[in-house]
Order: structure tokens, then sequence, then C-alpha cells
């Protein structure tokens, strides 16, 4: 059955993810988040290569808001520009945001633990199918897509995994 799921990402921080196809009102959520109605981040899966990307991207997110380094303006935003291998906000959020036609979907809302919700919440507002999480990641996201945005070459994938090479990327970005 397929559900939103949580992670504790950093001490204090939790991801809460859902995974949605057939989404009819993407331009609507992205409105909302936009203009600060709901937060969260609207991804688009088909640039997540795995789970351990997208928690790998939180924790950075969460880390530099904890200690006041993010380069963007929000959290949510943070997340999307630590699953880009290059240093252009700009380019991230064109890359790897939803675009308002798409319908597929990756929600992450990043929290302190200790926040209580208020208002609505962005899982409850997308008009979608659940997939299950990260195994529906397969069924949504560009393979192809991704070896190219990330330089992954196909001799690469026979002793790595394509979650496992595009992490030790953005390893590489957060050293230099």
């Amino acid at each position: 059955m397929a559900a939103v799921i949580a992670y504790d990402v950093q001490d204090g921080f939790s991801l809460r993810v859902g995974l949605y196809s057939n989404v009819t009102n993407t331009a609507s959520l992205r409105h909302k988040v936009i203009s600060g109605a709901v937060g969260g981040a609207l991804i688009s899966p088909k640039s997540v290569a795995g789970e351990l990307h997208l928690q790998v991207a939180a924790m950075t997110a969460a880390m530099d808001f904890s200690q006041s380094r993010m380069k963007t303006k929000g959290i949510h935003t943070e997340i999307i520009f630590n699953l880009f291998p290059g240093r252009s906000i700009s380019k991230a959020l064109q890359t790897l945001g939803s675009g308002e036609r798409d319908t597929s979907i990756l929600v992450a809302v990043l929290s302190e633990t200790k926040e209580t919700s208020s208002g609505e919440s962005l899982f409850e507002l997308v008009e979608g199918e659940l997939l299950s999480f990260p195994s529906g990641l397969q069924q949504v996201r560009d393979e192809k897509h991704i070896r190219t945005l990330f330089k992954v070459e196909e001799s690469e994938l026979k002793f790595s995994s394509l979650d496992d090479s595009v992490v030790t990327r953005l390893a590489a970005k957060e050293a230099t």
C-alpha cells in the first residue's frame, strides 16, 4: 500500500515524502508553494536517482539551515538545489523543480521535528495517484536523463548503482 513516508534526516528535522502520478493540479500546487500558502518542495521525479539521492539533499538542506549557510531563500528550495549537480540555483529549479504540466511529482516536506502542522498539508492538496516510494520511482524516473545530467557512464553502473553514483557527485560538489 502506498503512503507518505517519513525519515529522520538530521537532528531535529524530519522529511516526509510522497510520490504521485497522474497529477491533474500541478500548476495550482506550484502557485501555492511559490506564494508561500503551503510549504514543501515539488520535485520532478524524472531527475531523482533514488531514495539516497533525496535523503542526502534533504540532510544537506537541514544542516545548511541550522548553520545559517543556505544558498537559497528557503529550506525547500535548498532541497531542490542540493539535488542538482551544479551551482546555479535557477538551473536547479528549472531542471529538478516540477513544471506546471508535469503529471508525476515528488512532494518533499522538511520540517523541524518539534514543529506542529498548521494549515493545509501539501500532501492533502495533490490530486493524483500516490505511488510507493522509493519503489515507484523506477516507474517515473528517466534514467537516461539522470545519467546525462550527472555524467554517469554506462561502465560505471557495472560497479555502482545510479543512486550511489549520483550521491558521489553531490559529495564532490560539496567538497569543492
